[in-house]
């Protein structure tokens, strides 16, 4: 099974690796990829948490092999004055928390906010949004 859910998810990451795409385009891509992926199989993000834990070897190979481009991509853009210089790691975990935890807590915010499903629907609307807007005005610096 998570053979499965990982290639459902790596298979579209590494079509978007794979494009001919600037560094800003990717990751909004990356962003726009993970959320649509969450939103179709929200308890994916639950069920990668936990089968990581418990063999986190899984996630690295497949992780580091489709991540070699983008790393150069961000070397280049860091060499451009086009993004903030910042560790590649913090970028990597910056992109996934903020847009696995929405799922992850998906039944606290809709209890603690009093949220039907339909409400939940439109908060998720709202939150791509200031996810991409979040990592854009922080990371690229034009």
């Amino acid at each position: 099974v998570f053979s499965e859910l990982s290639e459902l998810f790596f298979q579209g990451l590494t079509e978007i690796l794979s494009k001919p795409l600037d560094f800003k385009d990717k990751v909004l891509a990356l962003i726009d990829h993970d959320f649509k992926i969450f939103r179709e199989n929200p308890k994916l993000a639950n069920f990668v948490l936990n089968e990581l834990h418990r063999n986190p070897d899984r996630l690295v190979c497949i992780g580091s092999k489709a991540l070699l481009g983008l790393e150069k991509q961000y070397t280049e853009a860091v060499a451009a004055g086009e993004i903030r210089d910042i560790n590649m790691k913090h970028i990597l975990v910056l992109i996934p928390s903020n847009i696995q935890f929405v799922f992850i807590s998906k039944p606290m915010t809709m209890k603690m906010h009093n949220m039907s499903e339909k409400d939940f629907d439109k908060y998720l609307d709202e939150h791509i949004n200031i996810v991409k807007e979040m990592i854009s005005k922080y990371l690229f610096l034009k």
